[in-house]
C-alpha cells in the first residue's frame, strides 16, 4: 500500500508489524516499556500476613495428617502383629499336641525300662547269656 512516506508501499522503517517485529530489523521484537507500580507497605504487610496464615494452616494440616497416618499405621501393625502371633502360637500348639499324641501311643514306662535295660534297671550290670566270659587263666 503506497502512501506519502513510503511511495513503494509496505511498512515504513521502524514501524511495528503485526507479529511484534519492527520494520528496521526483522529479528528485533518490540517490547513494551516496563510498568511502574507502587506498592503500599500496608498492602505488602497484609499479603505477608495472609501467606504466613496459609503456612501455619498448612503446617497444622500436615501435622494432623501425620498424626492420623501414624495412628492408623500403629493400629494396622498391631492387628497384623497380633494375627501373626496367633498363627505362630497355633502352629506351635499343633506341634506340641502331635508330640503328646505320639507319646501317648508309645510303650508304658515299665515296658520301656525292660527293653532299655534288659529287665530291671538294678539288674543291668549282671552277666547275661551271650556276654563275653572274660579271659581264661593260662590262655595266651
Amino acid at each position: 500500500m503506497a502512501d506519502m512516506a513510503n511511495p513503494r508501499g509496505g511498512h515504513t522503517a521502524g514501524a511495528q508489524k503485526s507479529d511484534g517485529r519492527t520494520g528496521a530489523d526483522p529479528f528485533t521484537v518490540a517490547r513494551p516499556a516496563p510498568r511502574r507500580t507502587t506498592l503500599d507497605l500496608a498492602d505488602l504487610a497484609e499479603q505477608l500476613r495472609a501467606l504466613l496464615a496459609d503456612l501455619d494452616g498448612q503446617a497444622r494440616e500436615v501435622a494432623g495428617a501425620y498424626r492420623d497416618g501414624y495412628r492408623d499405621g500403629y493400629a494396622t501393625g498391631y492387628d497384623l502383629g497380633r494375627a501373626h502371633a496367633e498363627q505362630e502360637m497355633a502352629e506351635q500348639w499343633r506341634q506340641l499336641a502331635a508330640m503328646v499324641r505320639a507319646h501317648g501311643r508309645t510303650r508304658a514306662h515299665a515296658e520301656q525300662e525292660r527293653v532299655r535295660w534288659g529287665g530291671c534297671r538294678k539288674d543291668f550290670g549282671k552277666p547275661r547269656p551271650g556276654d563275653f566270659p572274660g579271659r581264661m587263666k593260662g590262655a595266651a
